[in-house]
């Protein structure tokens, strides 16, 4: 008898759950379907805007990144030893390219291992840097290395390691070109 029950209950459930879902009989002549409206109460309770697991304990904190002291002296050494590789004129590749691997962007070196070192001129670079640098963009940065031929400017771009890579060079402007 209880079995008759449970089922004659849930028989009872599913048509008083239809009956709520259709909307009025379309008027003659009307093509409108039934709709159904979910609410934030119809919905089941992992739909919320809430964390949809409890979060790990262990797991690392995003931490803010800011220029320090020490992300200014880093990116200006990368893009020192950066021009100390390249201003290498008589390199052959890949040797030269090689040199510079450790440095550079991936998206640069791309184009470093096609290079056609015969055409280096530049020589002599310097042993320091100028960074100059956005604070509100802590991600990327400029610094200007002096050479035989002036001053090459270089991107660099902070990386999700927290090391520097230089992305970008241009070389100096010359008088007469």
């Amino acid at each position: 008898m209880t079995h008759r029950l449970i089922k004659l209950a849930a028989g009872l459930a599913l048509v008083a759950a239809c009956a709520g879902c259709a909307s009025a009989s379309p008027t003659s002549g009307s093509s409108a379907a039934p709709t159904m409206t979910a609410t934030a109460d119809s919905l089941p309770p992992t739909w919320g805007t809430g964390p949809q697991a409890p979060e790990d304990p262990n797991a690392p904190k995003p931490t803010a990144v800011a220029w320090s002291a020490e992300s200014r002296a880093a990116a200006t050494s990368v893009a020192v030893k950066f021009m100390s590789a390249y201003a290498r004129p008589g390199t052959a590749q890949p040797a030269w390219a090689d040199a510079l691997a450790p440095y550079a962007s991936m998206e640069l070196m791309a184009t470093f291992r096609q290079a056609d070192t015969k055409y280096l001129t530049t020589s002599a670079p310097a042993a320091t840097g100028t960074l100059t640098a956005d604070d509100s963009n802590p991600y990327n940065g400029v610094v200007t290395v002096g050479t035989s031929e002036g001053p090459w400017q270089l991107g660099v771009h902070r990386q999700p390691d927290g090391s520097w890579r230089v992305a970008s060079i241009q070389p100096p402007v010359r008088q007469g070109h």
